[in-house]
């Protein structure tokens, strides 16, 4: 520190002592007063002065010490999102397991939509096999197509290449759904039977898949009363463009 800084530092010492001195003579009192109002304009600034450079001294000081607590804090943030980004996918598996009690299954969650649905999951794969069906809630919007680990393809029920499988009218009349044209249907129903427009669709038991997960309701027939097959077109009650919830592949009905 050069001498001039020193010299400036020590000059409100130098008039601390002064003062004091004078106050202890007879005329020191009047003197102290002319000299606090004299040299408040210089004493004022220098004590500020003094005060910024003990503080700024100190924060130098005190600089590593402070890096290193921001640094503790930032990891242990990062490790609490982790740990309640972990907690949270914990109980939303624990709720959709609890959920679907009825049926053995794994939750999924989706990579992507395109054409052909991506998922994976952080349960065990072995149980997840082409045909499974897929549901989100009561409503069926999907089927297993392959398992490559750690992804899992789906077909949705509004492709093309969804497979043919066995549904039931709320009138209680067995059809065939199938998606064709980009148009949901169904089909092979005797034109004895009676369809209903709104009439909601259902699945029919099968080795892989429970009966009753809702597939649509009926928009219209496109057959005509002459032929002896009805056809109906139907719409779906969800899909994966509708980002459904607590998505699950049934692995055992």
């Amino acid at each position: 520190m050069s001498s001039s800084k020193i010299s400036l530092l020590l000059l409100p010492l130098l008039v601390s002592i002064l003062l004091s001195t004078l106050s202890n003579l007879k005329v020191g009192k009047a003197l102290e007063s002319a000299l606090n109002y004299s040299l408040s304009p210089i004493l004022f600034p220098l004590g500020q002065g003094r005060a910024f450079i003990t503080q700024k001294v100190l924060l130098i000081k005190n600089a590593p010490s402070v890096y290193k607590e921001n640094q503790n804090l930032s990891q242990e943030n990062t490790s609490l999102k982790s740990e309640n980004q972990t907690l949270k996918d914990l109980l939303s598996e624990n709720k959709i397991t609890h959920k679907y009690n009825q049926y053995q299954i794994v939750p999924i969650r989706i990579t992507r939509v395109t054409n052909l649905i991506t998922a994976t999951t952080n349960q065990d794969f072995t149980q997840i096999a082409k045909g499974q069906p897929v549901v989100s809630g009561s409503n069926l919007i999907g089927f297993v197509d392959q398992v490559k680990a750690p992804i899992i393809e789906i077909v949705p029920l509004d492709s093309d290449s969804c497979p043919t499988f066995p549904v039931r009218t709320s009138s209680n009349q067995i059809a065939k759904y199938s998606h064709e044209n980009r148009i949901s249907i169904i089909s092979d129903i005797p034109s004895v039977s009676q369809i209903n427009l709104n009439d909601t669709i259902f699945t029919e038991a099968s080795p892989t898949t429970p009966a009753n997960l809702v597939i649509g309701t009926i928009k219209r027939i496109i057959s005509s009363p002459q032929e002896p097959i009805q056809k109906a077109e139907i719409n779906l009650e969800s899909s994966f463009s509708n980002n459904p919830s607590d998505l699950v592949i049934i692995t055992k009905p």
